[in-house]
């Protein structure tokens, strides 16, 4: 069976396993009855049995001088225990009809021999009954005529050297019309308790999925121009309620990466606006009169200057959207972090930007770490530009890289401008920077931290910065260490 919605999948579930688990329990009190009302039948049998065994004992002790014994009676004699014994079943068994015969047993043959039956057994009707073995009771079931009949096979002591067997059996019909009664009650509640069952299912599940249409009702209604709505809060510790936190987180989430992404696609096409416009304003000016070789030659190195800025922007944009993507698959290895660091280090102190900045190099101590070295490299030459960008002459870089703690510890300072405590948190964002006007006339595009930083994260590798207005910045790298 194939249902259509989850609400019908738990109706049916439910359902089924209460009528399932009422089923059961109805088969355990079919059985459990059965079984009560054989035990007392088979008890009321046992009992009358054991009464009518003592007549018989007691017989053939009053009669013992008697030539005559219960194997001795000839058919046609009348004067014998027998006459006496159907009055004694009838007081015994004084409600209900009972079917009683008197076997005599020849243990050398294994045959018997019919003594005497009730009134209510005849010859055509009176079953082959089983032998009890022993001085065991047997119990059998038997039809005579219309009626089922419980039988109990007892054997009687004998004081003159035969072996009697009493059989006595009672009708079932009481306890089969009982237990077919019970069966046919069964039966005619079960449609009524399905349909009872399905509506007490429906309402506890609509009620139960009444909070879940409202939440899908109002997610309908959300979309990317109004990403600040929320689900209700529902204030309840069940599933339902952890759903709708992680529906606000989720959508919580969305609305960040909304924002983010406007913000990224606004300072995109403003930061490639003013390159792009400053290289056709100089190729029209090129065009626009003829200009000495010397005019010319320097309007095409400035022509070169914003395309290698927009060059720059592109390429970081590019290797940003790959790491976000993980598009850019990483080839880790042992990488000797304190050579890397030496070599980054020599070409910044070539480099024509350093000026009147001077670079001391406080210490290097040997350490490996599991890393791309592109990576790690490009995050080295962004924090040190970084650093040469925000520093005025004269000032002074710092850098040391320790090995503490099982971990590569990377430190660069300076003595620059500094950044506002209210600004750390927003200085690894794409985009911005802390002067803007200074930036521009260094070529920052403000997206080198930002990539300092999804290195950092691909690498496990923990940033932070300590810095002031006015007293420099610090930026300390934290690497897992490796054995080399």
């Amino acid at each position: 069976m194939k249902f259509k919605s989850v609400r019908q999948q738990l109706i049916w579930s439910y359902v089924l396993t209460l009528l399932l688990l009422i089923s059961l329990l109805a088969v355990a009190t079919y059985v459990s009855l059965r079984w009560v009302m054989i035990d007392n039948l088979d008890d009321q049998i046992l009992n009358g049995t054991g009464i009518l065994a003592a007549g018989i004992g007691e017989y053939q002790r009053l009669e013992s001088n008697d030539p005559k014994s219960l194997v001795q009676i000839e058919d046609d004699e009348r004067e014998y225990y027998g006459d006496e014994f159907e009055e004694e079943v009838a007081e015994v068994f004084l409600l209900t009809p009972a079917y009683v015969q008197v076997r005599s047993i020849d243990q050398s043959s294994e045959t018997s021999k019919v003594l005497w039956r009730s009134s209510a057994l005849t010859p055509a009707n009176f079953p082959q009954m089983p032998i009890a073995d022993d001085e065991f009771p047997q119990y059998s079931n038997c039809q005579i005529g219309a009626e089922s009949v419980r039988f109990l096979s007892y054997q009687v002591p004998s004081r003159d050297g035969y072996t009697y067997l009493l059989q006595v059996g009672l009708s079932r019909r009481d306890m089969d019309e009982t237990l077919r009664n019970l069966l046919r009650i069964y039966l005619l509640i079960l449609p009524g308790l399905l349909l009872l069952l399905l509506g007490v299912g429906h309402i506890f599940v609509k009620r139960a999925f009444s909070p879940i249409g409202e939440m899908v009702a109002i997610t309908k209604r959300i979309t990317a121009n109004d990403l600040a709505r929320r689900l209700p809060d529902l204030e309840s510790a069940d599933e339902v309620g952890e759903l709708v936190l992680t529906l606000n987180h989720m959508i919580s989430r969305l609305e960040h990466s909304f924002r983010q992404i406007r913000q990224f696609s606004g300072d995109v096409s403003h930061e490639l606006k003013t390159p792009l416009a400053k290289l056709i304003n100089n190729a029209e000016i090129i065009l626009r009169q003829p200009r000495s070789p010397e005019e010319t030659r320097q309007m095409i190195a400035n022509l070169l200057d914003d395309a290698r800025q927009m060059n720059t922007i592109i390429s970081d944009l590019l290797l940003l959207a790959q790491l976000d993507t993980q598009r850019h698959s990483l080839h880790l290895e042992n990488l000797p972090l304190h050579e890397l660091f030496k070599e980054v280090f020599e070409n910044a102190c070539a480099g024509p930007e350093m000026g009147d900045i001077e670079f001391a190099l406080e210490v290097i101590e040997p350490v490996h770490i599991q890393a791309e070295p592109g990576l790690i490299r490009r995050l080295l030459e962004n924090l040190i530009a970084n650093a040469i960008q925000y520093t005025p002459p004269p000032g002074t870089i710092t850098l040391a890289l320790y090995s503490r703690n099982n971990r590569a510890e990377l430190i660069i300072s300076d003595t620059g401008i500094g950044i506002s405590e209210t600004e750390h948190s927003r200085i690894f964002e794409r985009f911005f920077r802390v002067e803007q006007s200074r930036s521009r006339e260094t070529g920052g595009v403000g997206l080198g931290l930002s990539l300092v930083q999804k290195i950092c994260e691909l690498h496990n590798a923990e940033i932070s910065i300590s810095s002031a207005i006015g007293k420099g910045s610090t930026f300390v790298v934290s690497f897992p260490a490796i054995e080399c």
